[in-house]
């Protein structure tokens, strides 16, 4: 379509007329002029940058450029998550536009209006659109051809995450939403010429690569826009969580702020793994504040101020978080929840995101930090990990746990497209950059905002007399011992589905990296528990035994097992057991472990048969899940 010069200028008032703005960003304007032009555009903005209101102004546009009464033209959005959905909806709503959510709680009333056209804004979710025959029928319709000017895709690095098989142990895996992987039909059901919106804030180039194969775009021919998704405002913090503190400890310090400041606290997200994990934060909460839980001192459901959020979470419950965290004082200050909350949703005055285990890879974790400091006012995101929590994680982001010398801000936004440059420094950066910091303020001590308790030292003294001389060549001699101890940890909690759930995530190449760090100090059980975060007596006793196969000068004592003993290490608290049992952790869990065990396998196994059982026997214990 040619754009009218003189056509589009008052295009664009009225899209500040209708959503109540001064103006538009340069890149939102630039995009409308590409659509109109007929073109695709491809957007990766930061989270807070104003992504929506792309697709939100192209029905103004259109109409107002082709002259048609206003509501005439539409767009169908493609969304992940109903809670995000109903979120915009509302907005557009409370402007006066109409718009509505497809899902299976519509009456046949409205989803009748839809075929007829009566929305401006259609929402649908991939599985809804495209595995319905009666939605794919709908973009075929004489209406929708003539008037739908778009279709958007937000969210789009979930067709990357969770639409495109991937690989367990050398098994293929279903993809978690297979749907997403078939965004390119949506071609097919349209127009050949109808344009699409594509958006994220987080995408990787390997992200944006699956985005345009899957939804057949020519990036030649497509508007694309990159940013860095850094945040200036944002400081990160990384903190290793030692399994002999309880839960409860590490978030003592919030729990005291929540109690204190009540509804004045400091708004805070704590992002969960699984949903065990979700509750288990939450009882940690309500059974250390009693009646300070509440907004009035008394126990009412609609005044706590903590709340969790996560798929299994009731829709009345996500519809109440959803309305109080919109506004700046909703008394809900607390929120523990999983990814089902984070993408989109409109959470006001969040300035602190903390982590409790990393995110899936570095893709997700940025995406999630995006929550904080929406509003450009100074806030933090804290990463608490161990090999527990990290188990099941991309390497990417369990290098950025290992980094202690790089930036954590040049670390991250590396990762990404588009020009990277921060003025940010000191302890306002990282707290890797606090470590050089001279500015004297008090901040400079604990830069994550939110000091952790600890009843353990994290220091561990050891004399020069019980150092050992170790070589290159001994710690490697000693990788191949530690990997042979995995596997047969492995092989002998086949039988046990829930045991070896466990032991997938209790010993990994975490652990025996920690080994191998320390190697020059460990000669007692104690050393074992000391230095690598150990979860049972057999695996401490495994380890020293590979130790002694290596060096030769562990004490025969240490190395000899009780008649009888408790295989639980006495120190760790029963909720870091709640969380090691977690079986959505297991779901959770990523390749590279699996992969390393088969490559050193490989590498050590005489027998191909044995090697082929391994596998074989990984792969299995995917299948049962």
């Amino acid at each position: 379509m040619a754009v009218d010069a003189r056509k589009f200028p008052r295009a664009i008032e009225r899209v500040c007329e209708t959503f109540k703005i001064s103006s538009l960003y340069p890149e939102q304007e630039t995009s409308l002029k590409a659509l109109l032009e007929g073109k695709n555009v491809y957007a990766s903005l930061p989270t807070g940058y104003g992504k929506s209101l792309i697709f939100f102004a192209a029905p103004v546009v259109f109409d107002e450029i082709l002259e048609r009464p206003r509501g005439s033209s539409k767009i169908l959005v493609i969304s992940p998550l109903r809670t995000l959905m109903e979120d915009q909806v509302a907005y557009l709503k409370s402007l006066g536009l109409s718009a509505i959510a497809l899902h299976d709680e519509q009456s046949e009333e409205r989803l009748k209006q839809v075929e007829k056209g009566a929305f401006t804004y259609l929402f649908a979710s991939p599985e809804k659109m495209l595995s319905v025959e009666r939605w794919r029928k709908l973009l075929f319709s004489k209406h929708y051809r003539e008037f739908l000017v778009a279709i958007t895709v937000d969210e789009a690095h979930c067709i990357s995450q969770w639409g495109l098989p991937g690989s367990r142990s050398k098994q293929a895996a279903v993809p978690f939403r297979v749907w997403y992987g078939n965004l390119g039909e949506l071609k097919s059901l349209t127009a050949s010429d109808l344009p699409s919106i594509v958006l994220t804030a987080t995408a990787s180039p390997s992200t944006k690569k699956d985005i345009f194969r899957t939804l057949h775009l020519d990036q030649s021919s497509c508007h694309v826009i990159e940013h860095s998704p850094e945040r200036p405002n944002v400081q990160f913090s990384v903190k290793y969580l030692d399994k002999s503190m309880p839960v409860s400890t590490t978030f003592n310090t919030l729990i005291e702020e929540l109690r204190v400041s009540n509804g004045s606290c400091q708004r805070t997200m704590i992002f969960c793994q699984t949903r065990k994990q979700c509750a288990l934060l939450y009882s940690v909460f309500k059974d250390n504040l009693g009646n300070d839980f509440y907004l009035n001192k008394t126990p009412n459901p609609k005044e706590r101020m903590m709340e969790m959020f996560h798929s299994g979470t009731p829709e009345s419950v996500k519809k109440h978080i959803l309305d109080n965290i919109s506004r700046c004082n909703g008394h809900i200050r607390v929120i523990a929840c999983t990814i089902a909350f984070g993408m989109g949703v409109n959470c006001k005055g969040v300035h602190r995101v903390v982590h409790f285990g990393p995110a899936k890879n570095l893709e997700c974790y940025v995406q999630e930090c995006g929550r904080a400091g929406r509003d450009g006012q100074p806030s933090t995101c804290l990463l608490l990990h161990n090999g527990l929590l990290a188990a099941h994680c991309a390497d990417d982001i369990k290098d950025y746990l290992s980094n202690d010398k790089k930036c954590r801000r040049t670390f991250l936004y590396s990762y990404f497209p588009g020009e990277f440059s921060s003025n940010v420094s000191g302890h306002q950066c990282c707290d890797i950059c606090a470590k050089s910091c001279s500015c004297g303020q008090e901040s400079c001590s604990e830069p994550c905002a939110l000091s952790l308790e600890s009843d353990a030292d994290d220091t561990c003294t050891v004399s020069s007399e019980s150092v050992r001389s170790v070589k290159e060549m001994d710690k490697i001699k000693l990788r191949s011992e530690l990997f042979k101890f995995m596997k047969d940890l492995l092989v002998r909690n086949t039988s046990g589905a829930i045991a070896s759930v466990n032991i997938m995530h209790e010993f990994t190449s975490f652990h025996i990296q920690q080994v191998l760090d320390n190697c020059d100090k460990i000669k007692t059980l104690s050393d074992v528990e000391d230095f690598v975060e150990v979860w049972r007596k057999e695996h401490s006793r495994g380890i020293l035994a590979a130790i002694h196969r290596i060096f030769g000068d562990v004490d025969e004592d240490e190395l000899k097992t009780p008649e009888c003993e408790d295989e639980e290490m006495d120190e760790h608290a029963q909720e870091w057991a709640n969380i090691r049992d977690d079986s959505e952790l297991f779901n959770l869990l990523n390749d590279s472990d699996l992969q390393h065990v088969d490559v050193h396998m490989e590498e050590i196994d005489v027998s191909g048969n044995e090697q082929r059982n391994m596998s074989s026997m990984i792969g299995n214990l995917f299948k049962s899940f």
